[in-house]
């Protein structure tokens, strides 16, 4: 952020995966409509499963089948909950599925992003740790994804 915008001013927050994530995320968001006059984003950082033994979560087993259950419905339950704005849905969900590390950051970014007039968002890109650099068959792997909202 700093590279591309030298000027811009950083407020790093952490925020806890509870219900205080989405209202912290709203009392940012009406900060950045009133201080800023809608010209401030936020962005939740957060890591998807993190699966393998290693990670002591590993339901499915090891190989293809346990990362096509990540893919398809482990991580995809976070990716739909966040492109649907769904903050208080996100934090739950990671509670119960272990889909997300940061959960209350996302959460709080969404909850901000919402308060400030965001309508919805879309998934740019996800993939895993054994898509970008696979090592025999899959057992230890962390989802990622870019989302963007609008």
């Amino acid at each position: 952020i700093k590279y591309l915008f030298p000027t811009a001013k950083i407020v790093p927050v952490l925020v806890p995966p509870n219900i205080s994530a989405e209202e912290i995320g709203k009392a940012a968001g009406k900060i950045m409509l009133s201080k800023t006059h809608g010209r401030a984003v936020a962005i939740g950082s957060t890591d998807l499963t993190h699966y393998g033994a290693e990670y002591g979560f590993a339901p499915k087993g090891i190989g293809g089948e346990s990362l096509q259950w990540v893919r398809d419905e482990n991580d995809k339950s976070f990716i739909d909950l966040a492109t649907a704005l769904d903050a208080k849905g996100i934090l739950e969900d990671s509670r119960k599925k272990r889909n997300a590390c940061g959960a209350g950051a996302a959460a709080a970014a969404i909850a901000a992003s919402k308060e400030a007039g965001s309508t919805g968002g879309a998934l740019l890109e996800y993939t895993t740790s054994h898509d970008v650099m696979p090592r025999g068959k899959p057992s230890l792997f962390v989802g990622y994804a870019g989302i963007v909202v609008t």
